[in-house]
């Protein structure tokens, strides 16, 4: 394949993640994905499909062998491994997908947690109630 695309993403994502949560968050991860494409000017459905990753307790383990195993050029692997710098590996982020995707990554998990605690979900969360919690040591520990 020339490059990750979001249907592939998807079928690769969807053979390893069962949870609900967890799919979730990668769907989440993929929309903001599209929105820094949109924003630098780039091809929004490979950096959505980019957004996507497996192994989800083994976080960053096995996903370089994996994603070289069904196909998945070596940049976007490295894409992929570079949002768990300082936590998971050394793979330091350096182009601006990389730098999106570690950015957004947990940025979109604890806007997602924020959301679950509100009627409407994220339709009518404004900024100020998310600031509010983003700002409580307590929130979104995990």
């Amino acid at each position: 394949m020339e490059k990750l695309t979001i249907a592939e993403a998807k079928r690769i994502n969807d053979t390893m993640v069962s949870e609900a949560h967890l799919k979730l968050h990668a769907a989440n991860v993929a929309a903001c994905m599209g929105a820094m494409a949109a924003h630098f000017g780039e091809d929004r459905e490979h950096w959505e499909a980019v957004g996507y990753e497996k192994f989800p307790e083994e976080h960053l383990l096995h996903t370089e062998k994996e994603l070289l195993r069904e196909g998945v050029p070596a940049e976007d692997v490295r894409a992929i491994l570079s949002h768990g710098y300082g936590h998971r590996n050394e793979v330091e982020p350096k182009s601006k997908m990389e730098k999106s995707l570690y950015t957004v990554d947990e940025l979109s998990g604890i806007i997602q947690a924020a959301a679950r605690m509100r009627p409407n979900g994220i339709a009518d969360m404004d900024i100020k109630s998310f600031m509010k919690k983003f700002k409580s040591k307590g929130f979104a520990a995990k």
